[in-house]
């Protein structure tokens, strides 16, 4: 499963030269990452150890931005992330049997239909309770870039 949090350069930054974008975008990846890197621990750590799988996070340098894409390589974490619909469970070999057990007692049969389940949105709720530490973030990598760029001893730095 991967989530993927994408930042667009500034409109003043349109048209301007290349080692100004690179500055951007050092900057605006950095404060990113204090933002994001305590939001993935707490996703980490919600999920059960059952279902844990690798997880992966990468900073990508676009035409247009930064982007920080955070993936979980485990095939059942979106049945735990996200909502299923209902469904029907059949035995993997034809002709076979499911088998569990439900109150404490052996139960086979060729089919179960399953009510679906409710996700647990570990991403949506991080990403919620993170969300004021972002804005912050983005507001300290601006003021990184601007102090980079234009420096607080510059006659548009006193501006």
């Amino acid at each position: 499963m991967r989530t993927e949090l994408t930042m667009q350069w500034p409109a003043f930054l349109e048209g301007s030269a290349v080692d100004e974008r690179a500055v951007f975008q050092r900057d605006m990846l950095e404060s990113l990452h204090q933002a994001i890197d305590p939001m993935m621990g707490q996703i980490k750590g919600a999920e059960p150890q059952s279902i844990a799988g690798k997880w992966n996070v990468q900073d990508q340098i676009t035409g247009t931005g930064v982007s920080i894409t955070m993936e979980n390589d485990s095939p059942i974490f979106p049945f735990y992330e996200e909502d299923t619909r209902p469904h029907m469970i059949y035995p993997r070999n034809s002709g076979g049997v499911l088998h569990f057990q439900a109150g404490g007692s052996d139960v086979f049969t060729r089919f179960v239909n399953h009510p679906g389940t409710k996700g647990h949105h570990t991403f949506a709720r991080g990403y919620q309770n993170a969300q004021p530490s972002i804005q912050q973030a983005i507001q300290a990598g601006l003021y990184a870039y601007l102090l980079d760029t234009i420096g607080p001893g510059s006659k548009a730095g006193a501006l």
